[in-house]
């Protein structure tokens, strides 16, 4: 049987033709397709020799920034030729690998390094990487590692010439964004959705431009990516977008104005009917100002320009300016329809000696009406109720409430209503009479009131009919509606001689 396992963990030696690279130490190596890439390092003593471009003289302490690549299917070294400026010659580096590029970070070539290099596999050529994401980078270090996860560079550790690192940091490879704004203050920031919004401030100059920095968001938890600082202290991940920078019109001429909830702008100094986000128009340079965020819009008010103090107010849309016109709800007005109407009724009210046409689902909305005909009375079986001590427009009313919860009270049924409410349970349609009914309260009616406010437990009611009859005792004892009163309610009449 063959022992498939024979070669597993098993060393040999890599037969290889051409010139192989010079001994060395402290390089790094890449695997690319069907090739390797070897890169820089220390070979002890001696210059690189003749054939490789990048040859500096001998300090001895001699490191190497030569190129070599091994191709494992003709198994050939070979000098690769390169273009573009390469790093230093240097060792102790880190590199790892990406798409089609070779990454290489930081490493000793006389001093500590912090620069990070791209070589191109396709062209052969190197290029430095600009680090635009405005982010705290690595320190000027060697002997740090690196490698590659998803779409991130990670670096770990190494030295720094003074002591021994184990900061963590990570390059995302799918962030590309402009440089980070320029050293300023008297901005004002403020947050949108995952990103930070930066508007003007002063380098010296006021300026007027929008930045977007872009938060990086992600529940992965391969490291605390800290710096060798305060653990609470962490590089913000992300990338600075320009979002916006007023070229022309550097006093602001042109200036949009704009108040949440407006339908358009209104241009000061400027043409009219212009959109509403000041993109096109001229933003007056600022620092010091103002600034909040709203529904998707960054509000400015004020500041000062350098020369003026401003009190402008301008506006600019965070995201697009979708709306979709959403029709108001018939809900309230196709159930209203239903009060009265025969059709998919099934049960029918007597009040007056008229029919009026309801349906058994408004149980759900009235408590008494669900003891009706639910709890085996009489008129469960029946196929019409009637409603005594009621009229027809005040059961019309209060089914109205029943069907819809809302109800206009008139004013001329609104004491009959509240009774009819407190007779069925239905304390919302209470209150609706008795708010009507307390701009209604006069001399006339005072004491009518205040007796049905008492019957009906309504207290707003009967407080306001109290302090009205105190107020106006010498009209009010006057009317019939007191002679009512004292008759039927000796308490109602001693409590007010007794507060007079």
């Amino acid at each position: 049987m063959m022992n498939v396992m024979k070669d597993v963990f098993v060393w040999k030696d890599v037969g290889a033709l051409g010139k192989c690279p010079t001994k060395r130490s402290l390089h790094t190596m890449v695997s690319v397709g069907d090739c390797l890439y070897v890169f820089g390092g220390y070979d002890g003593v001696q210059r690189c020799n003749d054939l490789y471009k990048y040859n500096h003289s001998y300090d001895g302490q001699q490191r190497v920034n030569d190129t070599w690549r091994y191709d494992s299917e003709v198994e050939i070294w070979e000098a690769v030729q390169t273009v573009g400026t390469p790093p230093t010659p240097r060792h102790s580096h880190s590199a790892c690998q990406h798409a089609d590029a070779m990454f290489i970070f930081g490493g000793y070539d006389g001093n500590y390094r912090s620069d990070f290099h791209e070589f191109h596999f396709a062209t052969a050529s190197w290029s430095p990487v600009k680090l635009n994401c405005g982010m705290l980078t690595p320190r000027a270090r060697y002997r740090a590692s690196t490698c590659v996860w998803r779409n991130r560079m990670l670096l770990f550790g190494g030295h720094d010439g003074a002591q021994h690192l184990n900061d963590f940091f990570e390059f995302n490879f799918g962030v590309v964004g402009d440089p980070a704004p320029s050293a300023r203050d008297s901005h004002t920031c403020g947050v949108f959705g995952d990103s930070v919004y930066l508007f003007g401030g002063s380098t010296g100059q006021a300026r007027n431009e929008l930045y977007e920095f872009k938060i990086e968001t992600s529940d992965s938890s391969i490291a605390s990516l800290g710096t060798d600082l305060d653990e609470s202290v962490r590089p913000v991940r992300g990338s600075w977008v320009l979002v916006r920078e007023q070229q022309n019109d550097p006093l602001g001429e042109h200036c949009v104005v704009t108040k949440p909830g407006a339908k358009s702008a209104e241009a000061v100094g400027g043409p009219e009917n212009l959109p509403e986000v000041a993109m096109g128009l001229g933003v007056r340079r600022r620092f010091c100002h103002g600034m909040a965020i709203f529904e998707g819009k960054m509000f400015v008010f004020g500041g000062y320009d350098g020369n003026f103090r401003l009190n402008d107010f301008i506006c600019c849309h965070l995201r697009p300016d979708l709306h979709v016109d959403v029709p108001p709800s018939t809900l309230v007005r196709d159930l209203k329809g239903f009060v009265g109407n025969p059709m998919f009724s099934d049960m029918t009210f007597v009040v007056e000696g008229r029919v009026l046409y309801a349906h058994k689902i408004l149980c759900y909305r009235c408590d008494y009406f669900r003891r009706l005909f639910a709890g085996g009375f009489r008129e469960a079986r029946e196929a019409s109720v009637e409603i005594p001590n009621c009229s027809h427009a005040v059961l019309l009313a209060l089914l109205e409430f029943v069907y819809t919860d809302h109800v206009d009270v008139p004013l001329e049924i609104a004491i009959d209503l509240l009774v009819a409410a407190d007779r069925f349970g239905l304390e919302r349609l209470k209150k609706l009479c008795e708010s009507k009914i307390l701009s209604s309260v006069n001399i006339e009616n005072a004491a009518i009131m205040l007796q049905a406010a008492n019957r009906h437990s309504a207290r707003a009611l009967k407080k306001l009919c109290f302090d009205y009859i105190l107020r106006n005792f010498d009209a009010v004892s006057k009317t019939p509606g007191f002679s009512s009163l004292t008759r039927n309610h000796v308490d109602l009449t001693l409590e007010i001689i007794n507060r007079r």
